[in-house]
């Protein structure tokens, strides 16, 4: 029977565990050098059963001992003499390790001549894949194209597809991909045709610079305030900007004595709000559909952040002109305030933490002539200060603010390390909202 060296050859490497490690070390030399020199490190042997390289060297302890390292060309000289030599050591390394030996020049260059393959693939789709993903070969949709090219050039078909077909109205997300590809939850973002998507959006969000400079003005972008706003809402206003909602339902803001309007025509429900002096939570469903909204009273409205204080307000100013962002800003609210007049007068009322004063930021670069804050400035951080101490992370925030009446605040909160919050000015707060609206 013809003996199989190879198989022997790897076999008697693969079951000793320091064999297979001194053929790791090989492997590693060989990816940085593209052969098979230098050393193998004594260090690297640590721990290990010695006796079968001893053996395989015919050294005793005390001769290894003396060794600094173990020469790679001594262990492939003796291995051309032993009975396997007339296999090549490099198909015996790559059968004990399963993987072929490849320097990292040599797979460097593979992968630039596949990442070529795929950008002059995706840009016969369109040419804007090109632009977003010729500098970035470690991106998952590059890995997708190695793991599976057929299906990977399929989503970036139908991609291209929906992008040429972007709706000038607002559509739902799970009907807009019905009417591209016939299923309704072929761009759901948990699959990799919809993350597709989403990139590409964002990605022709950027180079377009639309929605007012939206990835320069608003939180959307802003990695250090995520607790303002989260990752589907992030989502939603991206998607909003190209006439696109993904959840139109749970995406809502609490209302007080606001009048909304399609057209000229007032709508009723929101009159019969107003009339009644009920609040109630209005979603993005809602908003959609009102052209201009506007205070029920005068040209102001109270933005509330804290929702305790705004359902206190509620018992003192039942018909006041009042929203609560409760602490984030959903994109409900960004929708209800671009509907409002431009002389509408916005009065905002937050924490006075780096959290509260960053939205407050975020509301001056959006409508720098109709912002004014509430019980945000010096005299009221001093009469709320609390005892919870702010992080560095956290501070990390104010190292945004620009506006100078925030800039005095930050310096304060800095120094003191200390968050304040409104519940601490409820009384100078309800005092202030009197004058405003007498």
């Amino acid at each position: 029977m013809e003996r199989n060296l190879k198989k022997e050859a790897v076999q008697y490497f693969k079951q000793q565990p320091v064999m297979v490690t001194c053929l790791q070390v090989m492997q590693q030399k060989y990816a940085t050098y593209g052969k098979l020199t230098g050393t193998i490190p004594k260090r690297r042997l640590e721990r290990l059963d010695l006796t079968p390289l001893l053996r395989y060297f015919s050294w005793g302890e005390w001769e290894y001992e003396k060794q600094k390292s173990i020469s790679i060309k001594k262990f492939i000289d003796i291995y051309n003499e032993s009975v396997y030599g007339e296999i090549p050591f490099e198909a015996v390394i790559e059968g004990v390790l399963g993987e072929p030996l490849v320097s990292n020049q040599a797979r460097k260059e593979k992968i630039q001549q596949q990442h070529q393959a795929f950008i002059k693939a995706v840009r016969t789709f369109d040419k804007r894949f090109e632009n977003a993903f010729a500098n970035e070969p470690k991106s998952i949709f590059f890995e997708w194209y190695l793991e599976n090219e057929r299906e990977c050039l399929s989503a970036f078909r139908t991609v291209a597809r929906s992008i040429a077909r972007l709706p000038t109205s607002y559509t739902r997300l799970p009907v807009f991909a019905h009417q591209v590809t016939g299923n309704p939850h072929a761009f759901d973002t948990n699959t990799r045709t919809g993350k597709l998507l989403q990139y590409m959006l964002r990605d022709i969000l950027q180079k377009e610079n639309e929605m007012e400079n939206i990835l320069e003005k608003d939180v959307i972008t802003n990695e250090q305030a995520t607790s303002l706003y989260s990752a589907a809402e992030k989502e939603n206003e991206l998607y909003a900007s190209f006439h696109l909602i993904k959840d139109d339902i749970m995406n809502f803001v609490a209302v007080n004595g606001l009048r909304a309007f399609q057209g000229d025509q007032p709508l009723p429900l929101w009159d019969a709000a107003c009339d009644a002096k009920q609040t109630w939570n209005v979603p993005v469903r809602q908003l959609l559909s009102v052209d201009r909204i506007e205070p029920a009273l005068q040209q102001k409205l109270f933005l509330i952040e804290n929702s305790g204080v705004y359902s206190i307000l509620l018992d003192r100013f039942p018909t006041l002109p009042m929203i609560c962002s409760n602490g984030q800003f959903r994109y409900a609210v960004w929708l209800l305030l671009e509907r409002l007049d431009s002389k509408t007068e916005i009065y905002y009322s937050g924490d006075l933490d780096p959290e509260g004063m960053l939205i407050a930021e975020r509301l001056y670069a959006r409508y720098p002539n109709q912002v004014k804050l509430l019980q945000m400035d010096l005299e009221a951080y001093t009469n709320v200060k609390s005892t919870e101490k702010i992080s560095e992370r956290r501070l990390k925030i104010l190292d945004q603010l620009t506006h100078p009446s925030l800039l005095k605040i930050s310096e304060k909160v800095r120094q003191q390390q200390m968050a304040g919050y409104q519940e601490g000015v409820i009384e100078a707060l309800i005092n202030q909202i009197e004058t405003l609206i007498e």
